[in-house]
C-alpha cells in the first residue's frame, strides 16, 4: 500500500488496474475483498482466458507459418512443418491443462507434454515423409505465440476502465 501511494505521488496519477476484468482490484487487494457479498470470483478466469488467448494464437501462427512454407517449399516440408505446429498445440494444450492441476489435485507439473517434442523427432526418424527440421522449426516457431499473447494481457490491463480499443485510438 506504501507503494502504491509512493508511486501515485511520484507520478501525478493511479495506478492502473492489474485485472480490469475483476473490476480493477489494484496491487495487494484480493477479489474476495473487492467482490460483492454473494458473488463467487473465479480466480481461475483470467487464467483460462489467457490459456485460451494463447492457443488461439498459437493457432494463427501455426497457420501462418504453414502459408509461407506452401509459397516458397514443397508439400513435404509443409506437411513437416504443419505437423510441428500440431505438435506444439498438443504440447500448450497439455502443459495448460497440467498447470489447471497444480494446486487443486496435484502438487506436481505434470510431464506428459514433456513427451510431445520426442515423440516428434521419433517419428521423423521413423517416418520417411517427415522431415525433422522443418517439423522443429514448426514446433518452435509456434512458440513465439508467447510474446503476442503478453502484449495483448499487457495493453488489457493498461487499458483505462470504461474505454474500449477504439476509443483508445482515437
Amino acid at each position: 500500500m506504501l507503494r502504491n501511494s509512493i508511486l501515485q505521488q511520484l507520478s501525478g496519477r493511479s495506478t492502473p488496474p492489474l485485472f480490469p476484468s475483476l473490476g480493477g482490484i489494484q496491487p495487494g487487494e484480493t477479489a474476495a475483498n473487492k467482490a460483492p457479498v454473494g458473488t463467487n470470483v473465479d480466480p481461475m478466469a483470467d487464467y483460462r482466458l489467457m490459456q485460451r488467448r494463447l492457443l488461439l494464437v498459437t493457432l494463427g501462427l501455426t497457420g501462418l507459418e504453414v502459408l509461407v512454407t506452401a509459397v516458397f517449399w514443397d508439400r513435404q516440408t509443409i506437411l513437416s512443418v504443419a505437423i510441428g505446429g500440431f505438435a506444439a498445440l498438443l504440447y500448450l494444450f497439455l502443459l495448460t491443462r497440467s498447470v489447471e492441476k497444480v494446486g487443486g489435485s496435484s502438487r506436481q507439473l505434470g510431464k506428459v507434454q514433456l513427451l510431445v517434442p520426442v515423440v516428434l523427432v521419433l517419428l521423423s526418424s521413423r517416418w520417411h515423409q517427415l522431415q525433422l527440421l522443418p517439423a522443429l522449426i514448426g514446433f518452435l516457431v509456434s512458440k513465439s505465440a508467447v510474446i503476442p499473447s503478453t502484449v495483448l494481457d499487457l495493453r488489457i490491463g493498461q487499458r483505462p476502465q470504461g474505454s474500449t480499443p477504439n476509443s483508445l485510438n482515437a
